[in-house]
């Protein structure tokens, strides 16, 4: 076989043989692709293909893999796989000027990218060295160095005002470092955005009624907003508005009520639902039925439906315990707990519905499906930060009672955050 760059003629007897020096490929590296609305990003790195970015959601990481050079001299194609998912992506590299609205000058490169899930994309690259720092080598009798604080770590916030069951059952409400009991029993939490006051359901004795409670944390007071069969309050965006279940004609139907107001309370849709999952703006809400995750309007039509079981796919089950949360800034993006159809052989199984549960995220547009990582802890109620960088959730191990845990939204720096479970999260 003919070596590039070495005579194919054999060395006279009695020559050292030479060992032949591996030639650059001249793979262009160090590079950040990206569109001309700044929709998505990817680093191409010393290895290829290292992480792709979207305002918005969670960066993907990616997994290098082969690079080739395409027809002219100066066209290169590298492929990656989506670590999360499998799927498949190709980025399109040419040494050809690009320009860019508003850009002083063209960039050298013009990009193709493909994601298997998310589409094809256009753009431009440019060098960006900065965004690879070199790899120093150690000198053995220095300490290691502390790795410095992640860009999540520092730009995240913990919430100021959330709502917890305790480890004795009582309903919690802690703002600013100041945890008071609200209740000795109670279920279904709302906080209010503005952090200020609670929602909770407490049923009556003999558990045929029940009743929405409210508690204002300023004054410390609580007081009984409705009675009767209901259940899963849920605070507006703007809190001028409460949702909330309530049982007649045999089905648990959608009602709600101003705030200002609790005794003027309108039906917004009949059909039979099991839980609110929330609002997507302050005219729009989020319910499933076990069967479809619905948004419905203040007319009580259905804007949009999509099948929970196209939602969970073939990793994750529906259950009438899941809850379904939308992010707080993207709307194509949701995060979702419920029961793991394979769970793996560390997870605990919850008493109750002997089964294991865990959470992921799911792109709306994209049908992206990407689970949390949090091994070992059977994970539930899954809740957003207010500023969408951290999920809190309650979760229990093997070793372990249930406790609530936070992570940061990319799967990374998962650590306890108190005793409790249910969290609920306010301003």
């Amino acid at each position: 076989m003919r070596t590039i760059g070495v005579s194919a003629q054999s060395n006279p007897p009695n020559r050292q043989q030479t060992v032949p020096v591996p030639q650059s490929r001249h793979y262009p590296i160090k590079l950040l692709c990206h569109g001309s609305d700044r929709s998505w990003s990817i680093s191409l790195g010393p290895k290829g293909p290292e992480k792709w970015e979207r305002p918005g959601y969670p960066p993907i990481p990616l997994e290098p893999g082969a690079v080739a050079q395409e027809g002219a001299a100066d066209s290169w194609i590298y492929r990656a796989k989506d670590t999360a998912t499998g799927a498949d992506v190709a980025v399109r590299l040419q040494r050809l000027a690009c320009s860019e609205p508003n850009a002083d000058k063209p960039l050298p490169f013009t990009v193709a990218a493909e994601h298997a899930q998310l589409g094809s994309f256009t753009g431009c690259a440019n060098f960006a060295p900065e965004l690879f720092p070199t790899e120093k080598q150690e000198d053995k009798d220095e300490e290691p160095k502390k790795p410095p604080p992640s860009y999540l770590s520092l730009h995240s916030k913990p919430p100021v005002a959330v709502a917890y069951h305790n480890q004795d059952g009582r309903v919690m409400f802690s703002r600013a470092r100041v945890s008071r009991i609200v209740a000795e029993s109670g279920y279904d939490l709302s906080l209010s955005h503005d952090g200020k006051k609670l929602l909770f359901v407490r049923d009556e004795p003999g558990g045929q009624t029940g009743t929405i409670n409210e508690y204002d944390f300023d004054t410390g007071h609580a007081k009984e907003l409705l009675r009767g069969k209901v259940r899963a309050p849920f605070w507006s965006p703007d809190d001028s508005r409460v949702a909330f279940l309530k049982f007649e004609d045999g089905k648990w139907q959608l009602w709600a009520l101003p705030a200002n107001d609790p005794l003027t309370v309108s039906l917004l849709n009949h059909d039979n639902l099991d839980s609110i999952d929330g609002w997507a703006d302050t005219h729009i809400l989020l319910a499933n039925d076990l069967q479809n995750l619905v948004w419905i309007g203040d007319d009580g039509n259905p804007k949009q439906v999509l099948t929970l079981k196209e939602i969970c796919g073939a990793d994750f089950l529906p259950y009438s315990g899941m809850t379904i949360r939308l992010h707080p800034a993207n709307s194509d993006l949701l995060l979702i707990s419920t029961l793991l159809a394979h769970p793996p052989p560390d997870v605990p199984v919850d008493p109750k519905e002997h089964l294991a549960s865990g959470m992921f995220l799911y792109e709306i547009r994209s049908k992206r499906r990407v689970a949390s990582s949090v091994a070992g802890l059977s994970a539930k109620h899954g809740e957003w930060s207010r500023d969408g960088l951290q999920i809190y959730f309650s979760g229990f191990s093997i070793t372990q009672k249930p406790a609530t845990y936070r992570i940061f939204w990319d799967g990374t720096e998962l650590k306890s955050y108190r005793p409790g479970t249910d969290l609920a999260i306010g301003q």
